[in-house]
């Protein structure tokens, strides 16, 4: 009895044995095992490049100033990375799906010594959302130029479009107007 529980306990150790060497990579040298590990990393390496890569190709934001006719647009693109703010239309127009943050900031004009009304909302797909920046004229707050601001956070879609709407006469701004968006994640 003592020798068979000897050899079932020999056979176990050399089952151990097998199985932890075949868990290690073949390796015939310290060089192979070197150049083993030399190309994990270069893949891990291409892997994070093309992460980084995409994160670059989904960059977008745009700010426009310097409101002009009608439509409402601004004359003036600054900045336009992803090229996906039209100055002909006035309008942004999605093509990576995720959420956006927009904002308008409006300046003014005093075109006589009354207060005068200025105001735009905020639309999606040419409807407002319900965000509007508006200085009210029968409360005399103002002397001069007057500015008021406004933004929000929109989830788009592809096709989207992203423009401020039931504005006023463009002539009752200040050319120091803008309306800027951008790409804050991806979907």
């Amino acid at each position: 009895m003592g020798f068979v529980k000897l050899m079932a306990q020999l056979v176990i150790v050399f089952f151990l044995l097998g199985i932890l060497k075949a868990s290690e990579p073949m390796c015939l040298s310290r060089f192979d095992y070197d150049e083993k590990m030399l190309l994990k990393m270069l893949k891990l390496e291409d892997a994070l490049e093309k992460i980084e890569k995409s994160r670059k190709d989904n960059a977008i934001a745009f700010t426009a100033s310097g409101p002009v006719d009608s439509p409402f647009r601004f004359v003036n693109v600054l900045t336009n990375i992803g090229g996906r703010y039209f100055q002909s239309s006035g309008h942004f127009i999605c093509n990576v799906p995720g959420l956006y943050y927009f904002t308008f900031h409006l300046v003014k004009k005093r075109a006589s010594p009354a207060v005068d009304l200025c105001q735009c909302s905020l639309g999606k797909n040419v409807i407002s959302v319900g965000i509007r920046a508006y200085t009210d004229p029968s409360e005399n707050a103002d002397i001069g130029s007057y500015g008021v601001s406004n933004g929000a956070y929109l989830h788009l879609s592809i096709g989207d479009t992203v423009q401020l709407v039931d504005c006023t006469a463009e002539s009752s701004f200040e050319s120091w107007s803008s309306f800027s968006g951008v790409l804050i994640r991806a979907d």
